[in-house]
């Protein structure tokens, strides 16, 4: 009987087909379905014409730092005893550049809800700051 050698190249050309196939359905990193990229920065301001001060940290991945004083503290030093720190949520919906901000810790949630400009540059819209169950809604500027 004599032996063929198509067995070896059948051999290679199915460990090469399972090679490509098994690339072929590699996973593709995840891309967040939001548009938090390119937004971060440091925005502060005021919240409506009182003198606190407040600002927050918008980071890349979709969190946020809050920052606010009812005692004082400037938001130029954010480690003052008078600046409180919260960490939290923003989302920002394209076309209509809508911004929410959620962030709370313990019995205090604080709403951003606002108009982010397209240059990302200052967000303008209503704050909500609730404790203990009462809600206290204001008009709030910041920029960056």
């Amino acid at each position: 009987m004599k032996a063929t050698k198509t067995f070896p190249l059948f051999q290679a050309i199915t460990v090469l087909l399972i090679c490509i196939s098994l690339n072929a359905c590699k996973k593709d990193a995840e891309t967040p379905n939001n548009n938090n990229n390119n937004n971060g920065g440091f925005f502060k301001g005021n919240i409506a014409s009182n003198p606190w001060e407040h600002g927050c940290i918008l980071r890349d991945n979709g969190t946020a730092r809050y920052y606010v004083s009812f005692s004082g503290g400037a938001m130029t030093d954010t480690a003052n005893v008078n600046v409180s720190k919260y960490e939290g949520t923003y989302t920002i919906v394209s076309g209509v550049d809508s911004i929410y901000i959620n962030c709370n810790q313990g019995d205090n949630d604080f709403k951003l809800k606002g108009t982010i400009n397209s240059a990302r540059t200052s967000i303008n819209g209503t704050w909500a700051y609730t404790t203990f169950g009462i809600t206290n809604t204001l008009p709030f500027s910041m920029a960056k």
